[in-house]
């Protein structure tokens, strides 16, 4: 899925040139599309995310999750 995904690594770098505040991984899992396990993406990231001292950006959602964004910004304030 390399044409249309990026990976952990690229996706940590282009977080930083972004200067974003948060990094939610979504639609992992929903369908296997790539060669790995479809519960490794969310682990991979969480794994680059720390590797760059970004841990404490990344949101992390289990399936059927909802997330109240302005919620979740208040309290980590």
């Amino acid at each position: 899925m390399k044409s249309s995904h990026m990976n952990p690594s690229d996706t940590a770098k282009a977080f930083k040139e972004l200067n974003a505040n948060h990094l939610v991984v979504v639609h992992w899992g929903t369908f296997r599309l790539g060669d790995e396990p479809v519960h490794f993406p969310p682990i991979h990231m969480k794994e680059e995310m720390k590797k760059n001292g970004l841990l404490n950006q990344l949101v992390e959602l289990n399936h059927g999750q909802t997330l109240f964004y302005d919620t979740y910004i208040s309290k980590k304030v």
